[in-house]
Protein backbone atom coordinates (compact mmCIF):
# COMPACT_ATOMS: atom_id res chain seq x y z
CA UNK A 1 0.00 0.00 0.00
CA UNK A 2 1.51 3.25 -1.25
CA UNK A 3 0.29 6.65 0.10
CA UNK A 4 -1.00 8.95 -3.16
CA UNK A 5 0.53 12.01 -3.59
CA UNK A 6 -0.35 15.18 -5.46
CA UNK A 7 1.49 14.59 -8.19
CA UNK A 8 -1.43 11.71 -9.03
CA UNK A 9 -4.02 14.35 -9.44
CA UNK A 10 -4.57 15.55 -13.74
CA UNK A 11 -6.72 16.42 -15.77
CA UNK A 12 -8.49 13.09 -16.06
CA UNK A 13 -11.10 13.22 -13.93
CA UNK A 14 -12.53 16.72 -14.69
CA UNK A 15 -12.54 14.94 -18.57
CA UNK A 16 -14.14 12.20 -17.30
CA UNK A 17 -17.27 13.91 -15.85
CA UNK A 18 -17.96 15.94 -18.62
CA UNK A 19 -17.56 13.05 -20.82
CA UNK A 20 -20.17 11.19 -18.21
CA UNK A 21 -22.62 14.29 -17.98
CA UNK A 22 -22.42 14.55 -21.79
CA UNK A 23 -23.50 11.40 -22.44
CA UNK A 24 -26.50 10.77 -19.74
CA UNK A 25 -28.09 13.99 -21.90
CA UNK A 26 -27.51 12.02 -25.40
CA UNK A 27 -28.53 8.59 -23.30
CA UNK A 28 -31.58 10.94 -21.72
CA UNK A 29 -32.53 12.40 -24.91
CA UNK A 30 -31.95 9.79 -27.23
CA UNK A 31 -34.60 7.25 -25.08
CA UNK A 32 -37.34 10.32 -24.70
CA UNK A 33 -36.82 10.64 -28.70
CA UNK A 34 -37.50 7.50 -29.04
CA UNK A 35 -40.21 7.35 -26.55
CA UNK A 36 -41.95 10.20 -27.75
CA UNK A 37 -41.56 9.10 -31.51
CA UNK A 38 -42.53 5.32 -31.25
CA UNK A 39 -45.56 6.70 -28.88
CA UNK A 40 -46.49 9.45 -31.26
CA UNK A 41 -46.58 7.06 -33.82
CA UNK A 42 -49.08 4.36 -32.24
CA UNK A 43 -51.14 7.44 -30.92
CA UNK A 44 -51.74 8.82 -34.83
CA UNK A 45 -51.84 5.84 -36.75
CA UNK A 46 -54.77 4.10 -33.78
CA UNK A 47 -56.23 8.43 -34.20
CA UNK A 48 -56.33 7.69 -37.83
CA UNK A 49 -58.00 4.09 -37.82
CA UNK A 50 -60.74 5.81 -35.53
CA UNK A 51 -61.09 8.59 -37.66
CA UNK A 52 -62.05 5.48 -40.78
CA UNK A 53 -63.85 3.37 -38.58
CA UNK A 54 -66.13 6.31 -37.49
CA UNK A 55 -66.88 7.86 -40.82
CA UNK A 56 -67.56 4.70 -41.90
CA UNK A 57 -70.11 4.29 -38.70
CA UNK A 58 -71.53 7.26 -39.41
CA UNK A 59 -72.23 6.98 -43.09
CA UNK A 60 -73.62 3.14 -42.48
CA UNK A 61 -76.21 4.85 -39.43
CA UNK A 62 -77.05 7.82 -41.85
CA UNK A 63 -78.26 4.93 -44.27
CA UNK A 64 -79.85 3.24 -42.32
CA UNK A 65 -81.65 6.13 -40.62
CA UNK A 66 -82.65 6.66 -44.23
CA UNK A 67 -83.05 3.30 -46.00
CA UNK A 68 -86.71 3.46 -45.29
CA UNK A 69 -87.85 6.07 -47.12
CA UNK A 70 -85.25 5.06 -50.06
CA UNK A 71 -86.67 2.08 -50.40
CA UNK A 72 -90.57 3.51 -50.41
CA UNK A 73 -89.78 6.31 -52.87
CA UNK A 74 -88.17 3.26 -55.26
CA UNK A 75 -91.29 0.86 -54.54
CA UNK A 76 -93.59 4.01 -55.74
CA UNK A 77 -91.44 5.95 -57.97
CA UNK A 78 -90.98 8.93 -55.71
CA UNK A 79 -87.87 10.79 -57.15
CA UNK A 80 -88.41 13.75 -54.74
CA UNK A 81 -88.64 11.40 -51.67
CA UNK A 82 -85.59 9.50 -53.41
CA UNK A 83 -83.59 12.94 -53.64
CA UNK A 84 -84.58 14.44 -50.73
CA UNK A 85 -83.00 11.37 -48.31
CA UNK A 86 -80.10 11.30 -51.24
CA UNK A 87 -79.14 14.78 -50.03
CA UNK A 88 -79.52 14.01 -46.26
CA UNK A 89 -76.62 11.55 -47.04
CA UNK A 90 -74.86 13.86 -48.90
CA UNK A 91 -74.23 16.39 -46.24
CA UNK A 92 -71.72 13.93 -44.48
CA UNK A 93 -68.28 16.10 -44.99
CA UNK A 94 -66.28 12.62 -46.17
CA UNK A 95 -69.17 11.24 -49.08
CA UNK A 96 -68.43 12.99 -52.48
CA UNK A 97 -70.84 10.84 -54.65
CA UNK A 98 -73.97 9.06 -54.18
CA UNK A 99 -75.56 6.48 -57.01
CA UNK A 100 -78.97 4.75 -56.15
CA UNK A 101 -80.04 1.93 -58.92
CA UNK A 102 -83.37 0.53 -58.59
CA UNK A 103 -83.57 -3.74 -58.16
CA UNK A 104 -83.26 -4.23 -62.48
CA UNK A 105 -79.80 -2.11 -62.20
CA UNK A 106 -81.31 0.45 -63.78
CA UNK A 107 -79.36 4.29 -62.53
CA UNK A 108 -82.46 6.24 -60.73
CA UNK A 109 -80.25 8.90 -58.91
CA UNK A 110 -76.48 10.25 -58.95
CA UNK A 111 -75.03 12.81 -56.72
CA UNK A 112 -71.87 14.34 -56.93
CA UNK A 113 -68.98 13.10 -58.80
CA UNK A 114 -65.40 11.35 -58.01
CA UNK A 115 -62.22 13.29 -58.44
CA UNK A 116 -59.73 10.96 -60.22
CA UNK A 117 -56.69 12.16 -58.50
CA UNK A 118 -58.48 11.32 -54.93
CA UNK A 119 -58.65 7.85 -53.43
CA UNK A 120 -61.96 6.93 -52.48
CA UNK A 121 -63.83 3.31 -50.67
CA UNK A 122 -66.84 2.42 -51.53
CA UNK A 123 -70.01 1.80 -49.61
CA UNK A 124 -72.61 -0.11 -50.80
CA UNK A 125 -76.21 -1.32 -49.42
CA UNK A 126 -79.35 -2.73 -50.27
CA UNK A 127 -82.73 -1.01 -49.47
CA UNK A 128 -84.79 -3.47 -48.59
CA UNK A 129 -89.03 -3.40 -48.07
CA UNK A 130 -91.09 -6.04 -46.93
CA UNK A 131 -93.60 -6.16 -49.74
CA UNK A 132 -96.92 -8.43 -48.58
CA UNK A 133 -94.91 -9.47 -45.15
CA UNK A 134 -92.08 -10.77 -47.13
CA UNK A 135 -88.37 -9.00 -46.87
CA UNK A 136 -88.15 -7.28 -51.03
CA UNK A 137 -84.97 -5.76 -51.99
CA UNK A 138 -86.02 -3.02 -54.18
CA UNK A 139 -82.45 -0.83 -54.82
CA UNK A 140 -78.84 -0.36 -54.08
CA UNK A 141 -77.52 2.44 -52.62
CA UNK A 142 -73.82 3.41 -53.34
CA UNK A 143 -71.63 5.83 -51.76
CA UNK A 144 -67.99 7.00 -52.56
CA UNK A 145 -65.81 7.77 -48.74
CA UNK A 146 -63.21 10.63 -49.73
CA UNK A 147 -60.47 9.27 -47.86
CA UNK A 148 -58.01 12.53 -48.39
CA UNK A 149 -60.14 14.45 -45.81
CA UNK A 150 -59.70 11.42 -43.83
CA UNK A 151 -55.67 11.99 -44.00
CA UNK A 152 -56.44 15.95 -43.78
CA UNK A 153 -57.16 15.11 -40.17
CA UNK A 154 -54.54 12.60 -39.58
CA UNK A 155 -52.37 15.37 -40.72
CA UNK A 156 -53.56 17.45 -38.25
CA UNK A 157 -53.10 14.93 -35.45
CA UNK A 158 -50.16 14.40 -36.40
CA UNK A 159 -48.67 18.23 -36.39
CA UNK A 160 -50.40 18.71 -33.05
CA UNK A 161 -48.96 15.88 -31.50
CA UNK A 162 -45.14 17.08 -33.00
CA UNK A 163 -45.57 20.37 -31.79
CA UNK A 164 -46.31 18.54 -28.20
CA UNK A 165 -43.35 16.18 -28.23
CA UNK A 166 -41.50 19.20 -28.98
CA UNK A 167 -42.46 20.98 -26.35
CA UNK A 168 -42.67 17.95 -23.71
CA UNK A 169 -38.85 17.10 -25.21
CA UNK A 170 -37.56 21.03 -24.68
CA UNK A 171 -39.21 21.00 -21.32
CA UNK A 172 -37.57 17.39 -20.21
CA UNK A 173 -34.23 18.45 -21.48
CA UNK A 174 -34.49 21.33 -19.35
CA UNK A 175 -35.70 19.56 -16.43
CA UNK A 176 -33.01 16.63 -16.85
CA UNK A 177 -30.37 18.94 -17.27
CA UNK A 178 -31.06 20.77 -14.31
CA UNK A 179 -30.93 17.17 -12.53
CA UNK A 180 -27.53 15.59 -13.60
CA UNK A 181 -26.26 19.27 -12.56
CA UNK A 182 -27.69 18.80 -9.56
CA UNK A 183 -26.01 15.37 -8.96
CA UNK A 184 -22.68 16.08 -10.98
CA UNK A 185 -21.35 19.38 -9.63
CA UNK A 186 -21.29 17.85 -5.85
CA UNK A 187 -19.85 14.43 -7.50
CA UNK A 188 -17.33 17.01 -9.05
CA UNK A 189 -16.90 18.79 -5.64
CA UNK A 190 -16.75 15.71 -3.73
CA UNK A 191 -13.68 14.11 -6.18
CA UNK A 192 -11.88 17.44 -6.00
CA UNK A 193 -12.09 17.99 -2.21
CA UNK A 194 -11.28 13.78 -2.33
CA UNK A 195 -7.72 14.50 -4.37
CA UNK A 196 -6.98 17.25 -2.02
CA UNK A 197 -7.23 15.01 1.12
CA UNK A 198 -3.45 13.56 0.16
CA UNK A 199 -1.95 17.55 0.95
CA UNK A 200 -1.27 18.64 4.52
CA UNK A 201 -2.89 21.85 3.24
CA UNK A 202 -5.69 20.38 1.95
CA UNK A 203 -9.21 20.55 3.52
CA UNK A 204 -9.60 17.39 5.89
CA UNK A 205 -13.61 17.01 5.59
CA UNK A 206 -15.33 16.48 2.26
CA UNK A 207 -18.18 18.67 1.42
CA UNK A 208 -22.11 17.87 1.03
CA UNK A 209 -22.11 15.48 3.99
CA UNK A 210 -25.12 17.21 5.71
CA UNK A 211 -27.06 16.68 2.61
CA UNK A 212 -30.10 14.15 3.30
CA UNK A 213 -30.20 12.37 0.17
CA UNK A 214 -27.96 10.25 -1.60
CA UNK A 215 -24.97 12.48 -2.41
CA UNK A 216 -24.87 12.99 1.31
CA UNK A 217 -24.74 9.03 1.94
CA UNK A 218 -22.00 9.08 -0.61
CA UNK A 219 -19.92 11.85 1.03
CA UNK A 220 -20.39 10.86 4.37
CA UNK A 221 -19.16 6.93 3.53
CA UNK A 222 -16.27 8.22 1.20
CA UNK A 223 -15.12 10.58 4.55
CA UNK A 224 -15.02 7.22 6.24
CA UNK A 225 -13.31 5.31 3.81
CA UNK A 226 -10.67 8.54 3.74
CA UNK A 227 -10.29 8.21 7.57
CA UNK A 228 -10.17 4.55 7.57
CA UNK A 229 -7.07 4.56 5.10
CA UNK A 230 -5.43 7.07 6.82
CA UNK A 231 -5.45 5.05 9.85
CA UNK A 232 -4.33 2.02 7.65
CA UNK A 233 -1.15 3.90 6.07
CA UNK A 234 0.01 5.00 9.50
CA UNK A 235 -0.79 1.26 10.96
CA UNK A 236 1.13 0.45 7.65
CA UNK A 237 4.46 2.63 8.33
CA UNK A 238 3.99 1.10 11.99
CA UNK A 239 3.90 -2.61 10.47
CA UNK A 240 6.56 -1.84 8.40
CA UNK A 241 8.95 -0.48 10.96
CA UNK A 242 7.98 -3.38 12.94
CA UNK A 243 8.86 -5.68 10.42
CA UNK A 244 12.32 -4.63 9.42
CA UNK A 245 13.51 -4.16 13.11
CA UNK A 246 11.93 -7.77 14.12
CA UNK A 247 13.49 -8.99 10.60
CA UNK A 248 17.02 -7.66 11.66
CA UNK A 249 16.75 -9.38 14.95
CA UNK A 250 15.83 -12.64 13.23
CA UNK A 251 18.85 -11.79 11.42
CA UNK A 252 21.30 -11.34 14.10
CA UNK A 253 19.78 -15.04 16.09
CA UNK A 254 19.68 -16.76 12.88
CA UNK A 255 23.66 -15.81 12.51
CA UNK A 256 24.03 -16.29 16.26
CA UNK A 257 22.70 -19.87 15.85
CA UNK A 258 24.75 -20.84 12.97
CA UNK A 259 27.77 -19.16 15.13
CA UNK A 260 27.06 -21.63 18.05
CA UNK A 261 26.01 -24.80 16.11
CA UNK A 262 29.12 -24.44 14.39
CA UNK A 263 30.62 -24.03 17.51
CA UNK A 264 29.32 -26.86 19.21
CA UNK A 265 29.70 -29.28 16.02
CA UNK A 266 33.29 -28.45 16.41
CA UNK A 267 33.73 -28.86 20.13
CA UNK A 268 31.91 -32.40 19.52
CA UNK A 269 34.30 -33.40 17.10
CA UNK A 270 37.39 -32.48 18.80
CA UNK A 271 36.03 -34.25 22.20
CA UNK A 272 34.87 -36.87 20.43
CA UNK A 273 38.31 -36.80 18.98
CA UNK A 274 39.97 -36.71 22.24
CA UNK A 275 38.04 -39.56 23.55
CA UNK A 276 37.86 -42.01 21.37
CA UNK A 277 42.18 -41.91 21.35
CA UNK A 278 42.69 -42.99 25.28
CA UNK A 279 39.29 -45.24 24.71
CA UNK A 280 41.90 -46.98 22.06
CA UNK A 281 44.48 -47.32 24.31
CA UNK A 282 42.29 -48.98 27.43
CA UNK A 283 40.79 -51.31 24.80
CA UNK A 284 44.26 -52.20 23.76
CA UNK A 285 45.75 -52.45 27.61
CA UNK A 286 42.50 -54.64 28.28
CA UNK A 287 42.77 -57.38 25.65
CA UNK A 288 46.26 -57.39 26.17
CA UNK A 289 45.59 -58.09 30.22
CA UNK A 290 42.69 -60.86 28.81
CA UNK A 291 45.20 -62.57 26.76
CA UNK A 292 47.41 -62.79 29.22
CA UNK A 293 50.25 -60.73 27.61
CA UNK A 294 50.52 -58.38 31.13
CA UNK A 295 50.86 -62.21 33.10
CA UNK A 296 48.02 -64.46 34.29
CA UNK A 297 45.60 -63.43 35.55
CA UNK A 298 42.44 -64.53 38.23
CA UNK A 299 39.13 -65.26 37.25
CA UNK A 300 37.58 -62.41 38.85
CA UNK A 301 40.30 -60.24 37.35
CA UNK A 302 39.40 -61.45 33.91
CA UNK A 303 35.64 -61.32 34.78
CA UNK A 304 36.21 -57.62 35.66
CA UNK A 305 38.47 -56.96 32.12
CA UNK A 306 35.82 -58.69 30.12
CA UNK A 307 33.14 -56.04 31.66
CA UNK A 308 35.65 -53.33 31.29
CA UNK A 309 36.42 -54.32 27.72
CA UNK A 310 32.18 -54.58 26.88
CA UNK A 311 31.60 -51.39 28.26
CA UNK A 312 34.79 -49.61 26.33
CA UNK A 313 33.15 -51.27 23.24
CA UNK A 314 29.72 -50.01 24.30
CA UNK A 315 31.13 -46.25 24.96
CA UNK A 316 33.12 -46.38 21.67
CA UNK A 317 30.05 -47.53 19.58
CA UNK A 318 28.45 -44.14 21.15
CA UNK A 319 30.76 -42.24 20.33
CA UNK A 320 30.77 -42.96 16.64
CA UNK A 321 26.66 -42.68 16.84
CA UNK A 322 27.02 -39.39 18.15
CA UNK A 323 29.49 -38.38 15.77
CA UNK A 324 27.57 -39.32 13.04
CA UNK A 325 24.50 -37.78 14.52
CA UNK A 326 26.54 -34.81 14.38
CA UNK A 327 27.66 -35.38 10.99
CA UNK A 328 23.84 -35.85 9.79
CA UNK A 329 22.37 -32.60 10.90
CA UNK A 330 25.54 -30.47 9.22
CA UNK A 331 24.46 -32.78 5.78
CA UNK A 332 28.25 -34.39 5.82
CA UNK A 333 27.45 -37.61 5.85
CA UNK A 334 28.69 -39.37 2.87
CA UNK A 335 26.54 -42.60 1.24
CA UNK A 336 28.19 -45.35 -0.80
CA UNK A 337 24.28 -46.28 -2.75
CA UNK A 338 24.76 -49.72 -4.04
CA UNK A 339 22.59 -52.86 -5.65
CA UNK A 340 22.54 -55.11 -2.98
CA UNK A 341 21.55 -58.52 -1.85
CA UNK A 342 18.96 -57.82 1.02
CA UNK A 343 19.97 -61.34 2.58
CA UNK A 344 23.64 -60.37 2.74
CA UNK A 345 22.26 -57.64 4.79
CA UNK A 346 20.32 -59.52 7.15
CA UNK A 347 22.09 -62.32 7.81
CA UNK A 348 25.33 -61.00 9.34
CA UNK A 349 22.83 -58.77 11.62
CA UNK A 350 21.17 -61.92 12.42
CA UNK A 351 24.33 -63.87 13.55
CA UNK A 352 25.84 -61.40 15.40
CA UNK A 353 23.15 -60.29 17.82
CA UNK A 354 21.62 -64.14 18.03
CA UNK A 355 24.20 -64.88 20.93
CA UNK A 356 23.37 -61.36 22.32
CA UNK A 357 19.58 -62.39 23.04
CA UNK A 358 20.30 -66.37 23.78
CA UNK A 359 21.95 -65.25 26.61
CA UNK A 360 18.22 -63.14 27.61
CA UNK A 361 16.78 -66.74 26.66
CA UNK A 362 15.05 -64.59 23.53
CA UNK A 363 14.86 -66.61 20.42
CA UNK A 364 16.08 -63.69 17.13
CA UNK A 365 14.32 -65.93 14.10
CA UNK A 366 14.51 -64.66 10.25
CA UNK A 367 12.60 -66.96 8.42
CA UNK A 368 12.63 -66.00 4.59
CA UNK A 369 11.96 -68.53 1.57
CA UNK A 370 11.34 -66.81 -0.52
CA UNK A 371 14.14 -64.74 -3.66
CA UNK A 372 13.76 -60.97 -2.30
CA UNK A 373 14.95 -58.71 -5.66
CA UNK A 374 18.36 -56.43 -5.03
CA UNK A 375 17.65 -53.00 -3.19
CA UNK A 376 19.30 -49.34 -3.94
CA UNK A 377 21.58 -48.44 -0.50
CA UNK A 378 24.53 -48.00 1.40
CA UNK A 379 24.92 -51.77 2.98
CA UNK A 380 27.05 -49.95 6.12
CA UNK A 381 24.70 -47.79 6.68
CA UNK A 382 21.50 -50.64 5.90
CA UNK A 383 23.07 -53.04 8.35
CA UNK A 384 23.80 -50.39 11.52
CA UNK A 385 20.31 -49.75 10.92
CA UNK A 386 19.23 -53.18 11.53
CA UNK A 387 21.25 -53.37 14.69
CA UNK A 388 20.08 -50.43 15.81
CA UNK A 389 16.66 -51.67 15.94
CA UNK A 390 17.56 -55.40 16.14
CA UNK A 391 19.57 -54.46 19.85
CA UNK A 392 16.30 -52.35 20.34
CA UNK A 393 14.19 -54.71 20.55
CA UNK A 394 16.65 -57.20 22.70
CA UNK A 395 16.96 -54.87 24.91
CA UNK A 396 13.76 -53.37 25.65
CA UNK A 397 11.73 -56.98 26.09
CA UNK A 398 11.36 -59.64 28.44
CA UNK A 399 13.34 -63.13 28.85
CA UNK A 400 11.79 -65.88 26.62
CA UNK A 401 10.20 -63.86 24.27
CA UNK A 402 10.88 -64.48 20.23
CA UNK A 403 12.04 -61.37 18.03
CA UNK A 404 10.67 -62.19 14.21
CA UNK A 405 12.45 -60.81 11.29
CA UNK A 406 10.58 -60.67 8.03
CA UNK A 407 10.92 -59.23 4.48
CA UNK A 408 7.64 -58.29 2.53
CA UNK A 409 7.63 -56.21 -1.07
CA UNK A 410 5.47 -53.52 -2.40
CA UNK A 411 5.77 -51.73 -5.69
CA UNK A 412 9.16 -49.68 -5.33
CA UNK A 413 10.74 -50.96 -1.96
CA UNK A 414 11.01 -53.97 0.21
CA UNK A 415 9.84 -53.69 3.88
CA UNK A 416 11.83 -55.12 6.98
CA UNK A 417 9.58 -55.64 9.94
CA UNK A 418 11.76 -56.10 13.35
CA UNK A 419 8.90 -57.56 15.43
CA UNK A 420 9.24 -57.63 19.27
CA UNK A 421 6.82 -58.79 21.64
CA UNK A 422 7.53 -56.36 24.63
CA UNK A 423 5.66 -53.80 26.86
CA UNK A 424 5.31 -51.42 23.46
CA UNK A 425 6.34 -47.88 23.50
CA UNK A 426 4.57 -45.30 25.84
CA UNK A 427 2.46 -42.64 24.59
CA UNK A 428 4.23 -39.76 25.27
CA UNK A 429 7.53 -40.98 23.65
CA UNK A 430 5.89 -41.86 20.32
CA UNK A 431 5.90 -38.66 18.58
CA UNK A 432 9.49 -37.58 20.62
CA UNK A 433 11.29 -41.59 19.74
CA UNK A 434 13.10 -40.41 16.68
CA UNK A 435 14.65 -37.16 18.18
CA UNK A 436 17.87 -37.15 18.97
CA UNK A 437 18.17 -34.15 21.27
CA UNK A 438 14.60 -33.64 23.46
CA UNK A 439 14.73 -32.82 27.09
CA UNK A 440 10.91 -34.30 27.37
CA UNK A 441 12.31 -37.95 25.81
CA UNK A 442 15.43 -38.02 28.08
CA UNK A 443 12.74 -37.77 30.84
CA UNK A 444 10.65 -40.54 29.38
CA UNK A 445 13.62 -42.93 28.54
CA UNK A 446 13.99 -43.90 31.72
CA UNK A 447 13.34 -47.61 31.22
CA UNK A 448 13.83 -47.31 26.93
CA UNK A 449 17.50 -46.05 27.00
CA UNK A 450 18.58 -42.56 26.63
CA UNK A 451 20.68 -43.30 23.24
CA UNK A 452 20.53 -41.56 19.84
CA UNK A 453 20.20 -44.87 18.30
CA UNK A 454 16.87 -44.52 16.71
CA UNK A 455 17.40 -41.03 15.64
CA UNK A 456 20.35 -41.74 14.06
CA UNK A 457 18.29 -44.97 12.03
CA UNK A 458 16.52 -42.64 11.04
CA UNK A 459 18.24 -40.02 9.30
CA UNK A 460 20.17 -42.43 7.57
CA UNK A 461 17.24 -44.25 5.62
CA UNK A 462 15.81 -40.73 4.79
CA UNK A 463 19.13 -40.01 3.18
CA UNK A 464 19.18 -43.28 1.34
CA UNK A 465 15.30 -42.82 0.04
CA UNK A 466 13.91 -45.04 2.40
CA UNK A 467 11.63 -44.59 5.61
CA UNK A 468 11.94 -45.94 9.22
CA UNK A 469 8.50 -46.43 11.32
CA UNK A 470 7.16 -48.00 13.88
CA UNK A 471 3.79 -49.60 15.33
CA UNK A 472 3.14 -50.61 19.02
CA UNK A 473 0.55 -51.25 21.31
CA UNK A 474 1.22 -50.62 25.06
CA UNK A 475 -0.85 -51.78 28.39
CA UNK A 476 -2.27 -48.41 28.16
CA UNK A 477 -3.62 -48.89 25.04
CA UNK A 478 -6.15 -51.55 26.74
CA UNK A 479 -9.42 -51.12 25.88
CA UNK A 480 -10.69 -52.92 29.00
CA UNK A 481 -9.52 -55.45 31.35
CA UNK A 482 -11.51 -58.67 30.20
CA UNK A 483 -10.15 -58.99 26.51
CA UNK A 484 -6.32 -58.01 26.96
CA UNK A 485 -4.78 -57.89 24.07
CA UNK A 486 -0.65 -58.44 23.93
CA UNK A 487 1.96 -56.20 23.92
CA UNK A 488 4.73 -55.41 21.61
CA UNK A 489 6.05 -53.03 18.91
CA UNK A 490 6.96 -54.02 15.07
CA UNK A 491 10.13 -51.30 13.69
CA UNK A 492 9.75 -51.16 9.92
CA UNK A 493 12.59 -50.60 7.87
CA UNK A 494 11.26 -49.34 4.00
CA UNK A 495 14.46 -49.41 1.54
CA UNK A 496 13.86 -48.53 -2.11
CA UNK A 497 14.19 -51.45 -4.66
CA UNK A 498 17.09 -51.19 -7.08
CA UNK A 499 15.89 -49.19 -10.42
CA UNK A 500 16.71 -53.30 -12.53
CA UNK A 501 14.09 -54.61 -9.86
CA UNK A 502 11.81 -51.73 -10.03
CA UNK A 503 11.69 -52.09 -14.53
CA UNK A 504 11.82 -55.54 -13.71
CA UNK A 505 8.04 -55.72 -11.70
Amino acid sequence: MTKPTASSQSKVPTETRISLRNWLMLFTTLIMVLTFGVGATISIWFESERQIVMQRSTAHIMLDAHEAYLSDGLWHSNLELITASAKKIMSLPAIDSLTILNSVGEVVLKLGQEQPEIRYSKITHSLVLEVAGEPTIVGNLSISLNEEILNQVFYERAKDLVYLFIASLLIALVAISVAIRSLTYPLEDITLALNNLTLDSGPKELPHQNRHDEVGSLARSIQVFSDRSKELYLLQDMLTSNAVKRTREVKDAHQNIRVLTETNTKFITLMTQQIRSPLTAIRGAVALCRNGMAGEQQKSALDLLELAEKNSLKLERLLNEFAEVVALDDGNLALQLEQVDLTDIIIPVILTWRPVAERKNQTLRFDNVQMLPNVQCDPDRLKQVLEICVENAIQHSPKRISIDITVEKNTKHLVIAISDTGPGIPRKLRPILFDNVNPEKTKLCENFGKGVGLGLASGLMELMGGDLFFETFAEEDQLDDKNFLPTGTTFYVQVPLAPDAISAA
